[in-house]
């Protein structure tokens, strides 16, 4: 499993997915169980999620996500709070990157509230960006914004740099949604220092792709100021309707065979009022 993460970081050939998949292979839920009061997390889970994560990196959408349905009907039977965070936050991350703002959403949501009842700073952190990000997905930018910020300061309260450039390009794409290119340009410059300092490239290309979008609506401003007032005013173009309405995915339809939401899942009623994260860390 240790092997399969550090392929992510830094320069690495990328060859997770077969090393996570063979950590699948070999793990025995009864062994496990002998000394699973003494591990941080279930490696059954970690390595089913990681693969998923790997698989999604290869291109390979949809067994990425079929990979972490099997890891979320793992977690839920091993009654292992912090291995169902784990994985409630990764189901989350997979319908970011899948650019479905509503999924992303109520995953997140359910982040939050396991992470609040049972105390987990880290994933609180990453799950109000991630809500942060899913609000100005579908159309609530200035809110939005708000809260990937405040996910952000409580991420490097916990003191940790892993994913910082990817929150940071989270907040960039942001501001560029509610026409504040020019801060998106100067989050992006801080988040391609701290990949710099990291050396953890996996979103190199991501920065630089916003980078041009962002200069390119830079530019746009300068030319016409109106330019920026009509991109505050632009519906999001991937917003859904709060009822969850529109095109859903496989993996969120398999769930709702199941009559479960993320935060039936996460064993609580589900919250999406936004929050004092800070406080809540302390």
């Amino acid at each position: 499993m240790g092997w399969g993460r550090l392929c992510y970081f830094p320069e690495s050939s990328f060859r997770p997915a077969p090393t996570w998949s063979r950590g699948v292979a070999s793990y025995d839920p009864q062994q496990v169980r002998a000394f699973f009061v003494r591990t941080v997390q279930d490696p059954g889970v970690a390595c089913l999620t990681q693969a998923a994560a790997a698989l999604w990196y290869l291109g390979y959408r949809d067994q990425a996500l079929k990979k972490i349905q099997e890891a979320l009907t793992l977690a839920q039977e091993l009654s292992h709070p912090f291995s169902l965070v784990w994985t409630l936050n990764n189901v989350a991350r997979q319908h970011q990157l899948r650019r479905e703002g509503h999924l992303t959403q109520e995953w997140a949501a359910g982040t939050i509230t396991l992470s609040r009842k049972q105390g987990f700073p880290f994933w609180l952190a990453q799950g109000t960006i991630l809500r942060g990000w899913a609000l100005t997905e579908q159309g609530q930018g200035e809110e939005g914004i708000v809260q990937i910020r405040q996910g952000l300061a409580a991420w490097q309260a916990t003191g940790t740099e892993l994913w910082r450039s990817y929150f940071l390009a989270l907040l960039a794409e942001a501001c560029g949604k509610v026409g504040q290119a020019k801060e998106g340009l100067t989050v992006l410059a801080e988040a391609l220092t701290a990949m710099d300092k990291s050396q953890a490239r996996l979103w190199e290309a991501e920065l630089y792709r916003l980078k041009g979008k962002l200069s390119l609506k830079s530019r746009q401003v300068k030319a016409n100021p109106e330019f920026e007032v009509r991109s505050r005013q632009s519906p999001a173009p991937n917003a859904q309707p709060p009822s969850g309405g529109g095109s859903r995915s496989v993996f969120s339809q398999s769930n709702r065979d199941r009559s479960q939401t993320a935060g039936e899942v996460a064993g609580v009623a589900r919250d999406d009022e936004p929050d004092a994260v800070v406080a809540a860390t302390g």
